[in-house]
């Protein structure tokens, strides 16, 4: 599976920050604001 992260910050677009699964089962993505 696949997760994305969309907001303001992205001008809600679907696919504009991918995040990436972590070891324990978490999900992740840096955004510079």
């Amino acid at each position: 599976g696949s997760v994305k992260l969309a907001g303001d910050f992205t001008d809600w677009e679907e696919a504009a920050r991918n995040m990436r699964k972590l070891k324990n089962g978490a999900w992740k993505t840096t955004i510079r604001l």
